[in-house]
């Protein structure tokens, strides 16, 4: 039944178009827990921004090694584990709204992710994987950047809105298409453009009223919910754009083993119904795109922010 109407696809689109991604509101609620949980860490302390950082850093290489079904390499999991340590110590003790040496950790990690690929016995992919492996690392970067802006009164406020901003647009991007998801971005992806504009307006949105309540003490003719609504709407854009990056690459490349085992089962019992992933690798392949999309929103907000009167 799923092989004749996907019969023109190839044959790892075949296999992956039978089996659905993880429902909209497991993602959107990945990402309201994610970002509530930076933002009410950011607004207390650095202390505590790099708590919840660390607890997000970790669920990040977790649901990376689980979406690959575990057989991603135990190097580039350590490697990103290092990053983390250094790059939370680092943003801990580097001067405020400074990311010159997490710039040296993001080189250091580069560095390491290379010599970790060349290492491995198995070098099939190997530009595939060094892929995988600085998204990996640029990623658990970008989160550490929340911490240098928590440890100034600004720069929590403009954390908290871009934490929000990411948040809220990946929310209402993902509940969006719950409803529809016409008109597609592609007949394999199944995210609709009217989520992603819609997520981009929330985004600019939460970002005015975050900076509109946030206190800032700026001297600047703009009007702070205007500093606001540019900050949440760029981020907003770097948010739904990453996660539906990810939903991409999911459809991209070869389904894992796991996946396969169970579209083939359902094959041999002759079910109508359609196969499903297991469990916990559908629980990663929801927390993945939200924690990469939320990461990036972070470091993007960071960038945003050194480039506004603040």
């Amino acid at each position: 039944m799923y092989l004749g109407k996907i019969g023109h696809l190839s044959s790892w689109a075949a296999e992956y178009a039978a089996l659905p991604l993880p429902a909209p509101w497991a993602a959107a609620s990945a990402a309201l827990i994610v970002a509530g949980l930076l933002f009410g860490a950011g607004a207390v302390s650095a202390w505590l921004a790099a708590g919840a950082v660390l607890i997000c850093q970790a669920a990040l290489v977790a649901s990376w090694i689980r979406a690959a079904d575990s057989v991603v390499p135990w190097g580039p999991v350590a490697a990103g584990g290092v990053t983390s340590l250094l790059a939370d110590a680092v943003a801990l003790g580097s001067p405020r709204l400074s990311l010159e040496n997490l710039a040296v950790v993001g080189a250091g990690s580069f560095a390491a992710a290379v010599i970790v690929q060349f290492c491995t016995r198995n070098r099939r992919n190997v530009t595939l994987a060094l892929g995988d492996a600085m998204q990996l690392q640029l990623a658990l970067i970008g989160l550490a950047a929340l911490i240098v802006l928590a440890d100034d009164a600004n720069g929590a406020v403009a954390a908290g809105a871009a934490t929000a901003a990411a948040g809220a647009s990946i929310v209402i991007a993902q509940l969006s298409d719950a409803v529809t998801r016409k008109p597609s971005v592609h007949p394999l992806v199944p995210r609709g453009w009217l989520g992603i504009v819609l997520g981009i307006a929330a985004g600019a949105g939460i970002g005015a009223l975050v900076f509109m309540a946030g206190g800032l003490s700026i001297d600047s003719t703009v009007p702070s919910w205007q500093l606001g609504a540019t900050i949440g709407g760029v981020v907003g854009v770097v948010a739904t754009l990453v996660d539906v990056a990810a939903a991409y690459e999911l459809v991209g490349r070869p389904v894992t083993a796991a996946v396969h085992r169970e579209l083939e089962s359902a094959i041999r019992r002759h079910s109508h119904r359609p196969a499903r992933l297991p469990r916990f690798t559908a629980l990663a392949v929801a927390v993945r795109g939200p924690l990469l999309a939320i990461a990036f929103s972070v470091a993007t907000g960071y960038v945003v922010t050194s480039l506004m009167p603040l």
